[in-house]
Parts: C-alpha cells; sequence; structure tokens
C-alpha cells in the first residue's frame, strides 16, 4: 500500500490532463476561507439546508464549491457554469460543458478526495482510520461470514485496517461502477481493478475504475485550496 508523499499547491492548466492520466485532489473542507453558497446550484444550496449542523453544512458547502472550481479549471468554464447529470443511483457526471472528463467525489470529516480522468469512468472513497462499532456485522453482511471470522481473530489495529481496505474497496468499485453498495448484485464489481493508498496518515482511500489503472507512481496530486504565495 502505498503513501502520497506530496500534493503540489499549483493547479494544473486545463491541457496536462492527458489521455490514461489520474489526477487526484486532496480537498481541505475546514479551509481558513469558508466559499459562500453564491455558486452553487438551487439543488445543491438546499441540500446543504438540509444538515443539522453547521459544521456539517460547511464541510458539504466547501466540498461542493471545490469539486466546481476544480472542475472549472479543466473544463474552461466558472465553476458556475458546471451543470451535473446523475445517473439512477445517483452518482454525478459532467453534463455541461459537454467534455469526456470523468470524476468522482468522496469526504470524510474535514477532507475531501476528488479523482479525475478522461474517458475513464473513475471511483473514489476515504476513510479514517478509526476502529468500527459492529465491524463484524457489517462485514458479515457485506462481505461473507468467512471474512467475518476472519477479522474476528485480529488485533484490533490490523481488524481496523482490513476491515477499512475492504469496505472502501467496495465503495470505490460501486461508485465506478455507478451502483449502490446494496444494489451490486449482478455486476462483475469483485473483478474491477481498486488501488489502495494512504493519502495522509491516518486515513486510508482506495481507488477503482472499470478500466484498468495506471501505476501509483503516474498518479499527478493536488491541493485545493491552492497555496497563494506573496
Amino acid at each position: 500500500m502505498i503513501d502520497i508523499a506530496g500534493w503540489a499547491s499549483t493547479p494544473p492548466s486545463a491541457g496536462d490532463l492527458r489521455p490514461g492520466a489520474i489526477h487526484i485532489w486532496k480537498i481541505a473542507l475546514d479551509a481558513t476561507a469558508a466559499p459562500g453558497v453564491e455558486g452553487l446550484s438551487g439543488a445543491e444550496r438546499v441540500r446543504a439546508e438540509g444538515f443539522a449542523r453547521e459544521e456539517e453544512r460547511k464541510r458539504f458547502v466547501a466540498a461542493r464549491s471545490g469539486l466546481r472550481a476544480i472542475l472549472g479549471r479543466y473544463a474552461g468554464c466558472p465553476p458556475a457554469e458546471i451543470g451535473f447529470g446523475y445517473n439512477p443511483h445517483g452518482k454525478p457526471a459532467l453534463a455541461s460543458p459537454p467534455t469526456d472528463i470523468e470524476f468522482n467525489l468522496t469526504h470524510a470529516r474535514e477532507f475531501g478526495l476528488l479523482a479525475i480522468s478522461r474517458s475513464r469512468p473513475l471511483g473514489i472513497d476515504l476513510e479514517h482510520l478509526a476502529a468500527r462499532r459492529n465491524a463484524s456485522a457489517i462485514a458479515a453482511r457485506l462481505f461473507g461470514e468467512s471474512f467475518a471470522q476472519v477479522l474476528e481473530g485480529l488485533p484490533e489495529r490490523e481488524r481496523t485496517l482490513r476491515f477499512l481496505a475492504a469496505w472502501t474497496g467496495l465503495e470505490a468499485r460501486t461508485k465506478a461502477l455507478g451502483t449502490g453498495v446494496f444494489a451490486r448484485h449482478g455486476t462483475p464489481w469483485e473483478v474491477l481493478p481498486v488501488i489502495h493508498f494512504h493519502p495522509m496518515p491516518g486515513w486510508l482511500a482506495a481507488l477503482s475504475s472499470t478500466l484498468p489503472l495506471p501505476a501509483p507512481g503516474t498518479w499527478r496530486c493536488f491541493a485545493w485550496p491552492p497555496v497563494i504565495t506573496p
């Protein structure tokens, strides 16, 4: 399992996303300058207002604002002009402007990860490396009793890592397919490529695609918001 050693503070230009390339963005959802909702769509504003906790609302707005700003750089348009379409399971796609850009966003607590490519369906998931309540019961339901029994016999640290590796892999694969975790029956999700990595200490992420994935050493990784130097 690889560690992401560094995140570039200078965003790429629109032409830097070449066919076959993977770009990964780490989005700081608790950045000092919290974005407003002005650039979001009406549906996104409604979703933002639906959060009971102000912290969750701010992080949702930061994630959607960051997503729009980053995609706007690749698509060559203002963030507010980005239009999304959704499949029956809720997976978003870039509907306007017309482009071959594919993306997938995940966020947990104070971080988000955004994977971007061209003509390559993607799925990405992020989890904090902390023990989960009822992990064995969840594992039995999703991965079978034998896997759950293996987890029970492991030390807590290894049990947490094994469970979250299975969970993030499942999430990333089903997101790449555009299905839900509980609506994957009859789909070849188990055979999709998945690469696990540590985006920062104490966190685990998984990236998957319906097509072969390039080696992690070829990925380009960026931080958002970008660092502004005087």
